[in-house]
């Protein structure tokens, strides 16, 4: 009974006013997992919290800026870093200038899979491992967050690609990308086939994600193309086909 009048309630309130109850809500449970954990926890809490937050109303927000990028790096299953570092943007600029400030850096290139981050886990390394970071997880990671990045820069027909090509573009060794792929595919963060003996893989599916201008802009000439073939297809059918 007591549940159905807090709904009641809320069902009858401003959109700022449920907004203000989330913020609180998950503000609390934020808190909570920033002290006992796991980081992957935390995340969620802190993309929720955000999402219902103003920026303006933020308390602390290099901390929380902080917070999150570290979460994001660590968190077990957290691949969409786009979503902090694109959607979040605002709060990540409060870092800049600072110590801290490496981190937006080092999140903008995780995000796309750009293993020249590994650079600046290296230089950064004392500083990670005493914020809890496993430098050999961000690493993984990343590695396979280029992946995905490069499946996604492919055409829907071209994603049937060579591991003598991945390896090029993640800078590792050849006999170490079949694990990333098959670490990829139990991850979900792609789905296919892979032909070991060939020594290629294709990709079906690449999971969603939150894109920066520059993705979008590509998806975009990429749909425009599409939307011409399929122009193309139907006005060749229409002059070979009879009408009824």
């Amino acid at each position: 009974k007591e549940n159905s009048v807090i709904l009641k309630e809320l069902s009858i309130s401003t959109e700022s006013e449920v907004a203000a109850v989330h913020s609180a809500y998950y503000q609390t449970a934020m808190d909570l997992y920033k002290r006992v954990g796991p980081a992957d926890a935390f995340y969620k809490q802190a993309i929720q919290f955000l999402h219902y937050t103003p920026p303006a109303e933020v308390e602390d927000a290099k901390s929380l800026a902080r917070d999150l990028c570290l979460a994001a790096l660590v968190g077990k299953g957290v691949y969409n870093l786009g979503t902090v570092v694109y959607e979040n943007s605002e709060l990540l600029a409060t870092l800049k200038g600072e110590t801290d400030g490496f981190l937006v850096e080092l999140m903008e290139s995780a995000a796309v899979g750009n293993v020249g981050a590994f650079e600046a886990l290296e230089t950064h390394r004392v500083y990670l491992e005493r914020n809890g970071c496993d430098i050999k997880a961000i690493q993984e990671k990343i590695l396979l967050l280029g992946l995905v990045n490069l499946v996604f820069e492919k055409e829907s027909g071209e994603r049937t690609m060579a591991f003598s090509d991945i390896a090029k573009r993640l800078q590792v060794d050849l006999e170490q990308v079949e694990w990333i792929a098959m670490k990829a595919l139990s991850l979900g963060l792609i789905k296919g086939s892979m032909d070991q003996v060939d020594g290629i893989i294709d990709v079906t599916w690449v999971m969603p994600r939150v894109l920066d201008q520059k993705m979008m802009t590509a998806l975009a000439k990429r749909f425009g193309e599409w939307y011409d073939k399929v122009s193309e297809t139907k006005d060749f059918m229409g002059e070979r086909i009879p009408a009824f």
